[in-house]
């Protein structure tokens, strides 16, 4: 009796190369979904701080006029400095509380609205820009001066 060599099976040259081929497509996407929910949760989170800053700092403002302009330096420092880059940016101020009396509780309120571009991200089905708003409320001191 003789006994023959194994013979190589030749009908799944290739194989390996079509599953990494399949996986890394998978991989890829995975990663691109988690880098897209990575930068939408960035600018919401951003967006929420810029409103909160921009109305503490414009409740510790002396005037309406200076508590308008503080409020929009800092909304738009917070956002550079969390490197949100907003295609389009709007920040709105309410400071009628300057108006109230002395001791009346009074507050400032602040609305950013900031829409950031996402096409660079080439996930299948986002959007190409998101608007990410967010409101922002700080009492005015109610034994200071007002103007």
């Amino acid at each position: 009796m003789t006994i023959k060599p194994r013979q190589r099976r030749t009908d799944e040259r290739g194989s390996l190369s079509l599953e990494l081929a399949i996986l890394g497509t998978g991989l890829v996407a995975i990663v691109g979904l988690l880098v897209a929910a990575g930068r939408i949760a960035l600018a919401q989170t951003s967006v929420e701080d810029a409103a909160n800053a921009a109305a503490r700092a414009a409740s510790i403002a002396r005037t309406a006029e200076s508590a308008r302009d503080e409020a929009n330096a800092v909304a738009d420092s917070t956002l550079r400095g969390q490197n949100v880059q907003c295609s389009s940016r709007v920040v709105d101020i309410n400071t009628s509380g300057f108006s109230a009396p002395i001791g009346v509780p009074a507050s400032v309120t602040t609305h950013v609205e900031c829409t950031v571009d996402l096409a660079d991200l080439l996930v299948p089905g986002l959007h190409k820009s998101m608007t990410f708003t967010a409101d922002g409320r700080s009492a005015i001191d109610q034994y200071r001066e007002r103007r």
